[in-house]
């Protein structure tokens, strides 16, 4: 299956995205998130929805190499 949307950014960015320490719209807004495939103004409708996810990811045990 292919991704409607596809987000890339620095492994720095996405460290503090998923910390908590980024909000992922304020990010592609500023430009740290790079929208690569997709319509911003759906992804920006469904704000709720892209802050869940990335609540979920934070959930996920991870540690980060300095």
């Amino acid at each position: 299956a292919h991704a409607a949307f596809e987000i890339i950014a620095p492994y720095a960015v996405w460290k503090e995205v998923i910390e908590g320490r980024l909000d992922p719209i304020a990010a592609m807004m500023q430009g740290k998130l790079d929208l690569r495939k997709g319509h911003l103004p759906t992804m920006i409708r469904f704000v709720e929805s892209s802050r869940a996810l990335v609540k979920s990811a934070a959930a996920v045990p991870t540690q980060f190499p300095s």
